[in-house]
């Protein structure tokens, strides 16, 4: 049923459009509809779960090109927790500061199309799986690799570095705080037993599991951990208002391994559903905690993010960048990993053996211990 609902909405865009699109992109005008073959594929989200694409390939003999549309109100996961009711993706793609982005980071975007109409929004992207499938388990990148991303990534900081006028020119730019307070609210839902929000009830049909464990695993923590847990869950802004203000950015605010390719010496990054003003630290933060590399000291990453950052004449403030690195534990825990990890060790239809539990739990200990003492830590200064 939804893959044919899918396959006529391809339909509705019509190959011509398609056909348009990759002779401008190729600069080949010899494509033809008979050249264009449309096919719907699956791909994991890394939760267990699948999106539905459209590979397109376009046959011209003597080589086959390939593409991927992309159809946000149906995979676009970011809708709730971020609020994206701008599909802020195809307004990233239709921006200047893509044109600006583009030219340090390789983005494969190469059409969108949208129809307000019919809500439909598309995008079409090159297949860059090839390139995206060089880092993550079990093969970490190189320390010489991950630096150059990491300078990369400070060059794009770069661009915006402390922009306050951000916001006010690009309103369907995601704000930090609201990404953050989505996280909390959902964690809410999961104390209340019950959706706090429209949103919260599509992510909660989702995850059936998630009110059932979290009420197990707030009995599992002894009186003050869960005091002070439901705290902070309740008062994201105690968190916010603590932290320290080193430089904000826009941010791609999803770097993990899954949606960052390194390839002839470029890097590659998509998935910009999430781009938004952030603390720049945070996306240093997924990016050099989610693609762990042993080789790779903590200050060495952290003078190649600089160096790039620096590469056009502004001066980062190490010691305030550091201080709120060092706080982000706060907001990645309670705004992901709770959510994602309590159904998996707490639930009773969770499917994991009983010892991966218990794993499982003792890395959740150690969470709320970590989310404490770094709270404390924080209104103690």
């Amino acid at each position: 049923m939804i893959e044919s609902k899918m396959n006529n909405l391809v339909n509705n865009i019509n190959k011509s459009y398609l056909r348009d699109c990759l002779r401008r992109y190729l600069n080949n005008p010899s494509i033809s509809l008979d050249n264009i073959f449309v096919e719907p594929f699956k791909a994991n989200t890394g939760d267990g779960k699948q999106k539905t694409f459209f590979k397109i390939r376009i046959d011209l003999n003597e080589k086959i090109s390939e593409f991927i549309l992309k159809y946000l109100p149906e995979t676009d996961g970011s809708i709730g927790l971020s609020k994206d009711l701008y599909y802020r993706e195809v307004q990233f793609a239709s921006s200047e500061l893509y044109n600006k982005v583009s030219k340090i980071i390789q983005i494969p975007i190469v059409a969108t199309y949208i129809n307000e109409e019919a809500n439909e929004r598309w995008i079409l992207m090159e297949d860059v799986s090839n390139s995206l499938k060089n880092f993550g388990p079990p093969t970490p990148p190189t320390a010489d690799i991950l630096k150059k991303i990491l300078y990369k990534t400070g060059q794009f900081h770069s661009l915006t570095w402390n922009d306050s006028n951000l916001i006010e020119f690009s309103p369907w730019l995601m704000k930090f705080e609201d990404f953050f307070k989505g996280g909390c609210k959902i964690l809410q839902s999961a104390i209340e037993g019950k959706a706090l929000d429209l949103w919260i009830q599509n992510y909660l049909d989702d995850n059936p599991e998630l009110i059932e464990s979290f009420s197990v695993f707030l009995n599992w923590l002894n009186e003050d951990e869960r005091h002070i847990l439901q705290k902070l869950i309740y008062n994201p802004d105690l968190i916010l208002d603590k932290l320290s203000k080193s430089a904000d950015a826009v941010c791609h605010n999803d770097l993990y391994f899954p949606n960052v390719g390194w390839d002839n010496d470029e890097l590659s990054l998509i998935d910009w559903e999430f781009v938004g003003v952030s603390p720049t630290a945070w996306d240093i933060y997924n990016l050099y905690s989610g693609i762990p590399c042993p080789d790779l000291k903590e200050e060495e990453a952290f003078e190649a993010y600089f160096s790039g950052v620096e590469a056009g004449g502004l001066k980062v403030d190490r010691i305030s960048w550091i201080k709120t690195y060092r706080q982000l534990d706060l907001i990645s825990i309670l705004a992901f990993e709770l959510k994602d990890l309590v159904p998996r060790a707490f639930s009773s239809k969770s499917s994991l053996p009983e010892h991966k539990k218990e794993f499982i739990k003792d890395h959740i200990r150690n969470m709320v211990k970590s989310v404490i003492h770094t709270y404390e830590t924080l209104t103690n200064e």
